[in-house]
C-alpha cells in the first residue's frame, strides 16, 4: 500500500486473518480504521501491486456491529470469487460507517462494486466513483444506506442500481449522485426482464433527498435513470 501518511486500527483483540489471496485481509470483530494524517488527507490502499492483477482488499465480520473507515482511499479492488463475488473494496457483514474516504476503480463480480454490506451503510464526506459491479456499481447494502456530503459518480452496474442499490431506504443529504449508469450490454433476461432499474438509486423501500443534487445519471436498458423504488413504482 503507498499513500500519504500511516494507518491506524482499534479492534477487539487478536482478530485479523489473512483471506484467501495474500492481499485481502479479514477482521472478525468489529474494526476501526482511520489514517494518521490531517483532515485534509487520506491514506492510500491500492490492491495492485503493479503486476495488473488485484483482489479484494478488506472483509470484516462483524455482524450486528458496526465497523468505521476513516481517512482512507481504496483504489482497484477486484472481487470476482470472494463472498460469491461481492464488494470489489471491501464486504462487511455488519453495519458499516465510512468517513472522509475515497473509492475509485473497484470492481465486484457480482454486488457491489465499491463496497457490499450485509448492514446499514452510512456515508460522509466521501468520494465512491468509477467503480462497478453487476448489481450496485458503487454500494451494494442488504439494508438502508444514509448519505452525508459526498459524491457518488460515475459508477457502473450491468443489473440495478448504478450508483446505489438497497434493500431498505436509501436517505441523501447535501450530496451529489450523477453520471451512474445502468446497461445491459448483453441483453440479458434476468427473472423475466432484460429491462433493469435505478441508474443512480435502487432502493427496495423510500429514497429520501434533501439539499441534494441526483441527475445525469443513465439507464440504456429502457428502466428509470435517476431513482427507483421497487415497492413503491411509478
Amino acid at each position: 500500500a503507498a499513500g500519504q501518511a500511516g494507518a491506524s486500527r482499534r479492534t477487539g483483540g487478536n482478530d485479523i486473518q489473512r483471506g484467501s489471496s495474500e492481499s485481502t485481509v479479514q477482521f472478525v470483530n468489529p474494526v476501526t480504521i482511520q489514517a494518521n494524517a490531517g483532515a485534509d488527507q487520506t491514506y492510500t490502499i491500492n490492491a495492485d501491486d503493479g503486476s495488473g492483477t488485484s483482489t479484494q482488499i478488506l472483509w470484516i465480520r462483524a455482524f450486528d456491529n458496526t465497523s468505521t473507515l476513516k481517512g482512507l482511499e481504496f483504489v482497484n479492488g477486484n472481487a470476482q470469487s470472494q463472498y460469491g463475488g461481492a464488494g470489489g473494496a471491501v464486504l462487511v457483514l455488519g453495519d458499516l460507517l465510512v468517513d472522509n474516504c475515497i473509492f475509485t476503480n473497484n470492481t465486484a463480480g457480482q454486488s457491489g462494486g465499491a463496497m457490499y454490506v450485509e448492514g446499514n451503510v452510512t456515508i460522509i464526506d466521501s468520494v465512491i466513483s468509477n467503480n462497478e459491479a453487476r448489481g450496485g456499481g458503487g454500494i451494494r447494502s442488504a439494508y438502508d444506506v444514509t448519505v452525508i456530503g459526498s459524491e457518488i459518480s460515475d459508477n457502473t452496474s450491468t443489473y440495478h442500481g448504478g450508483g446505489i442499490m438497497a434493500m431498505g431506504d436509501v436517505i441523501v443529504t447535501d450530496s451529489i449522485i450523477s453520471g451512474n449508469t445502468v446497461t445491459n450490454p448483453t441483453g440479458e433476461d434476468f427473472l423475466g426482464t432484460n429491462i433493469f432499474q435505478g441508474g443512480g438509486i435502487y432502493a427496495y423501500h423510500k429514497v429520501t433527498f434533501t439539499d441534494s443534487v441526483i441527475e445525469d445519471n443513465i439507464n440504456t436498458t429502457g428502466g428509470n435513470a435517476d431513482i427507483y423504488e421497487e415497492a413503491y413504482p411509478g
